[in-house]
């Protein structure tokens, strides 16, 4: 059976602490392990230092595209759609999964071209009363 390429993107990273960095891993990790897929995790450079070291797992690559700038930096934003956008045409992925928010539009723009599976995943957050 063919291993599958999957993509995932998230505009958000360690060091950045919350909860898109940690499900996009927890996939990536599923995926690899568990069904040995070769995962990619495209997200954005961020102007943190980036001392966070992941522990090595085997087919899982982490490709950091943009300048190190703010997190909501409009400059930085758009570089990451189009770097992204251009990645995603060169490297053939057989589904790719996005993860908010900028990151969707790369993805949408791949699955139109390439006629790939595309899944977008959106959180939301229950209010506490």
């Amino acid at each position: 059976m063919k291993q599958l390429k999957v993509c995932l993107i998230t505009d958000t990273w360690f060091p950045i602490i919350g909860g898109g960095p940690i499900v996009v891993l927890n996939y990536a990790k599923k995926l690899t392990i568990n069904h040995n897929c070769k995962v990619d995790i495209i997200t954005r450079r961020f102007n943190q230092q980036d001392n966070y070291h992941l522990e090595k797992i085997s087919n899982l690559k982490i490709i950091k595209f943009g300048p190190s700038l703010a997190w909501n930096d409009i400059f930085a934003r758009l570089l990451f759609i189009v770097k992204t956008f251009l990645h995603l045409l060169s490297n053939n992925y057989d589904v790719v999964h996005a993860f908010p928010f900028v990151s969707g539009l790369p993805a949408w723009l791949y699955g139109l071209l390439s006629k790939k599976p595309v899944i977008f995943s959106v959180f939301a957050l229950k209010s506490q009363k």
